[in-house]
């Protein structure tokens, strides 16, 4: 900051005159000037300006010799295309009568700033200050400048830097914590020593029970289980957040090996039970078990990331099959006027769709497992653009002429209701049946590009419009024929005996498919990919 010390001297006039000239539009704003205290009858009044372009404004003050002036300069503007019209305005008091001037000032290029000039009649020296970069503008008077210590601009360059030093220094610690928590042996399975009792989720209705599956899984097995999959946390280098729920949170991350392959980190968040953790790696265990193209498979599960397990699984860059469908809505909904070519090139990859989900319910129906929680936020994208089924959460496993039917005691699950069949919203009963339910509501989403079912309508009314046997109408998309709608219709009727199997479904929707999609290759055993060439992911 330049400091000026200057006296000041003038002779008597009939009038004073300011000048200001426009502030640059990149410039500092000028802080503003001390009180000028003068002891002669005519004083000039100082002001600090930057020395670049503008355009300067004069205003005339009449007064008498007893005076006290105030004279104000503001704008407020930050468009710097435009150009306004700016007041500054001079007061005189002469004791008796108050004088006002006003004069207009143009500004091409103006910058925020607003400050006030002031004189009064004292007898003391004149003293003002302008930051680095202005000068004194029309000071009649000598002045001596002096450099003040930019002290300051040291001190927020150390503080800045301290900053930096210390994040760093976080980090380091942070990352240095994670890889010290358990050593890389049996001890990280010992650490939870969960007793999984595997059958004990698997509720079973209808007096009927398999035997075989009545023994509950030592701790034995449970460790041959988990050290079978076992990644170490100091393996894995979490990055950022990619989903989160009510439970349970999901990290990118990529294994630090050989490869650096991207993966998905799924863990509890919160507060969470001893029996939360046991649900976590029953999930674990049941996607060990799934080798299908259509559905998310398991890479590891890291035992010793912190107070609660992690399910390691493939990272699917593509997100889920809901966003996709809301970000794509513009080129998934047709109108009536479009050409046939768009619409048979948009419905033949929607139900390539519904296909790959109907070939991954198949896969698990075939392995006795029921999902519970079918829908298009559940299924994801990979890559290549084939749909896998996924979040196994509500899973269970159900057994020959056994159904799921009862809820999981002493915990508070959230139901997705509109997914849901009406003998799982009445009786609590799920079975392959009231899977077919929740794939005929996906369907529905997937042709009308994400919409949520049942808008406005909730959970008591819901059911009450089912009861009634009314059900969502046909999406308002061409690309919706009438034999596709009919397809989801099946799905919900209101007899579980009524409704396809998914082994049936998969032929249904293939002969749909077939005539509009002559690149895609299917096989005898119901599994397929799409021609990378008419990849629409």
């Amino acid at each position: 900051m330049n400091k000026v010390e200057f006296s000041c001297s003038a002779s008597v006039q009939s009038h004073a005159s300011i000048n200001f000239e426009a502030p640059d539009l990149f410039g500092n704003e000028p802080i503003s000037p001390a009180d000028c205290d003068v002891t002669t009858d005519n004083p000039t009044i100082h002001s600090c300006n930057k020395r670049l372009h503008g355009t300067n404004v004069t205003i005339m003050c009449n007064y008498s010799t007893s005076y006290e002036i105030h004279c104000t300069f503001s704008w407020n503007l930050t468009n710097s295309n435009e150009s306004r019209v700016y007041p500054v305005a001079c007061h005189v008091n002469d004791g008796t009568t108050e004088v006002s001037t006003r004069t207009e000032l143009i500004v091409g290029d103006p910058c925020e700033v607003t400050y006030c000039l002031r004189c009064q009649l004292l007898n003391s020296s004149c003293c003002t200050e302008c930051q680095l970069g202005y000068e004194i503008n029309d000071c009649k008077c000598e002045a001596v400048v002096r450099l003040v210590s930019s002290s300051l601009l040291t001190f927020v360059l150390v503080l800045c830097v301290c900053i930096i030093i210390a994040f760093l220094i976080v980090m380091i610690a942070w990352r240095n914590r994670k890889k010290e928590l358990v050593n890389l042996d049996l001890r990280c399975a010992d650490r939870f020593r969960i007793p999984l009792d595997l059958n004990s989720a698997y509720q079973k209705g209808h007096d009927q029970k398999d035997e075989s599956h009545e023994t509950s899984t030592d701790d034995t097995v449970m460790k041959q289980l988990l050290i079978k999959y076992l990644i170490p946390s100091s393996q894995i280098d979490i990055q950022e957040t990619i989903g989160q729920g009510e439970f349970g949170i999901v990290y990118k991350a990529t294994i630090m090996d050989k490869r650096r392959q991207e993966i998905a980190l799924k863990t509890l968040k919160g507060a969470f039970s001893k029996s939360d953790v046991n649900s976590l790696l029953e999930e674990c265990l049941l996607m060990s078990n799934f080798d299908n193209p259509n559905v998310l498979s398991l890479i590891g599960v890291c035992a010793d990331l912190g107070s609660a397990p992690g399910i390691i699984m493939p990272y699917m860059s593509k997100g889920s099959l809901l966003s996709y469908l809301q970000k794509e809505k513009s080129h998934l909904i047709v109108g009536e006027t479009s050409e046939e070519s768009t619409v048979l090139n948009v419905r033949k990859q929607l139900l390539s769709v519904c296909l790959q989900v109907a070939n991954g319910m198949n896969y698990l129906a075939l392995q006795r497992f029921i999902h519970r929680d079918l829908a298009a936020r559940n299924c994801l994208i990979a890559d290549n653009g084939v749909i896998k089924v996924a979040d196994f959460g509500l899973s269970e496993e159900i057994y020959t002429k056994n159904y799921f039917n009862q809820f999981k005691k002493s915990k508070s699950v959230k139901l997705p209701v509109k997914w849901m069949a009406l003998e799982s919203l009445h009786y609590g009963i799920f079975s392959e049946k009231s899977d077919m339910w929740s794939y005929g509501i996906l369907c529905w989403e997937v042709f009308s590009a994400g919409k949520i079912p049942y808008p406005g309508i909730d959970p008591i009314g819901l059911v009450e419009l089912l009861d009634g046997g009314q059900r969502l109408s046909c999406p308002h998309n061409e690309i919706c024929s009438e034999d596709i709608y009919s397809l989801m219709r099946q799905c919900w009727c209101e007899s579980p005996d009524d409704r396809p199997l998914f082994n049936d479904l998969v032929a249904s929707v293939n002969a749909l498919i077939m005539p509009l999609a002559p690149y895609l290759i299917v096989s005898n055993d119901s599994t397929f990919q799409l021609n990378h060439d008419h990849i629409y992911y």
